[in-house]
């Protein structure tokens, strides 16, 4: 089911889709020879566009990888590299991310290496917030619909 919900959902975009994004395919950019997709959303406080390219889809070590690039006011040219994957462990799974990613950052001129390093820090609490969040809640819908089916073997 964790595979199934990384390969819908983040490498056909149906999760963004549930968010409110809008999802279309990338068919005609070679970029996207595994697979990708523009996402967008409209919101006047919070837009948000994307491109994500699919670069890896192993089924049978179930990790999915791509790499996206942000667009828009608030992106500050960021792109992320991120690795997904269904990590089975006993009777359950694992759902795993692995990422990394680079972004514009202003700094004002002669600012001090202490400086940047408290900026970079609180991005990085910030970023990290945002993914804990969002991972937090992707589980309990994983654990909803889990918990909805029926045990293994009926």
């Amino acid at each position: 089911m964790v595979w199934r919900d990384i390969v819908e959902g983040i490498g056909h975009g149906r999760q963004f889709e549930m968010q409110g994004y809008r999802v279309e395919p990338l068919a005609d950019d070679p970029r996207a020879y595994i697979g990708g997709y523009r996402m967008w959303r409209e919101h006047a406080d919070d837009p948000d566009e994307r491109q994500m390219f699919i670069s890896e889809r192993d089924e049978r070590a179930r990790q999915l990888s791509l790499c996206a690039y942000y667009f828009g006011a608030q992106a500050r040219g960021t792109v992320v590299n991120a690795t997904y994957s269904a990590v089975p462990e006993g009777a359950s799974c694992w759902y795993r991310i692995d990422c990394h990613g680079t972004y514009d950052l202003e700094i004002a001129e002669g600012a001090s290496p202490e400086t940047v390093a408290a900026m970079i820090a609180a991005s990085n609490i910030e970023m990290d917030r945002h993914l804990a969040t969002s991972l937090e809640a992707r589980k309990a819908e994983l654990e909803a619909v889990a918990g909805s089916l029926p045990p293994a073997g009926e």
